[in-house]
């Protein structure tokens, strides 16, 4: 049976989720979840546009000109960013490349989703931490409680892996290496495996909060909370803006910032650049897709060391930077391992 432009669209989204995204593109949960959202508001958007049920519309109801109808919804009456809006049209054309792909009879229709344009935004601050402020987070932890223990280790190595926050949660103990060399194994967007060299100091922290937590298997989360549960994003984030607050009568420059946990992962690419680790390096290292990513950070320092010279600044190091945690250099010996992996 041919399908036409006035067939429902019911059997090709589920087959869309079911079949092409979990089975054939093994998407990881919180991208099918973020898929999932958008079609919702997308549905009932053209439901309400057309008066008819959601399981009735059909492709002449969801043409390019709802498409931008519901992105202009979006964005004008939801008050999403310029970002959020991309993002669902990104699921959108998507699903239609898909329909494209498998029937001949919609393809025009479906060319004409997946030409809607994304919307060029502006590029978000970027946000990071400088030497002396991280460092006053570290001295801000006891590590003389095991919650301690496990906060160490946990900050630490979010400092030295660039880990996203969803790769932190996800960490299982077997995708640690500790002995040397120390290293991880992370998954990261798009279901890609990197690794990640780990300091000494961050083997031996987490060796430490390990060993005081004895694991059943080596399937277990790294970091759980005071209940035994896998920790969450959320309850990372809590970690992180609990001892900076902590650390705000050390360090009162850190009040005036939004720090997150993915302002540690800025802060990692940021002071890995300045210690003269290549851009290719640190998208290896940060996992990211294009090398177009990574060199923002490299175009943020270009513009930090331009505004110092204007200032006739004869240095860029700090006399008091606190020196008891290791820092990235630049060595033969990190690229060697890097390579060697």
């Amino acid at each position: 049976m041919i399908t036409t432009p006035a067939d429902p669209i019911t059997a090709f989204l589920t087959a869309y989720f079911r079949d092409h995204l979990v089975r054939d593109r093994n998407l990881s949960p919180n991208t099918l979840v973020s898929y999932r959202d958008t079609f919702k508001m997308f549905l009932r958007f053209a439901s309400r546009e057309t008066g008819r049920r959601c399981t009735d519309l059909t492709f002449d109801d969801i043409d390019a000109a709802c498409v931008r109808r519901f992105l202009g919804y979006l964005e004008d009456e939801r008050g999403n960013s310029v970002r959020s809006r991309n993002q669902r049209l990104a699921a959108i054309r998507s699903f239609f490349n898909y329909v494209a792909g498998r029937e001949p009879p919609l393809m025009d229709s479906s060319r004409a989703v997946t030409s809607v344009p994304f919307k060029k935004g502006a590029r978000a601050e970027i946000d990071y931490m400088e030497r002396d402020e991280i460092h006053a987070i570290f001295q801000a932890i006891n590590l003389g409680t095991p919650t301690g223990l496990r906060d160490f280790a946990l900050l630490l190595f979010m400092y030295n892996s660039g880990a996203r926050v969803q790769e932190v949660a996800d960490l299982r103990v077997a995708w640690l290496t500790l002995t040397k060399p120390y290293r991880v194994s992370l998954l990261g967007k798009g279901r890609r495996w990197r690794v990640c060299p780990l300091w000494t100091a961050t083997g031996e922290a987490l060796r430490d909060y390990l060993k005081g937590r004895a694991p059943r298997n080596d399937d277990e989360r790294v970091f759980l909370n005071r209940f035994g549960r896998p920790l969450s994003r959320f309850g990372i984030r809590n970690v992180v803006k609990n001892y900076v607050g902590r650390a705000v009568p050390r360090m009162p420059r850190l009040a005036a910032k939004r720090i997150s946990p993915h302002t540690v992962r800025h802060t990692t690419a940021m002071h890995l650049l300045q210690s003269g680790v290549e851009l290719n390096v640190i998208r290896g290292w940060l996992g990211h897709a294009s090398l177009d990513t990574t060199h923002h950070y490299a175009q943020i320092d270009i513009e930090m060391k331009a505004r110092a010279l204007e200032h006739c600044e004869s240095t860029f190091q700090r006399s008091d930077e606190p020196g008891n945690l290791p820092t990235w250099k630049r060595s033969p010996d990190i690229l060697d391992w890097l390579e060697s992996l």
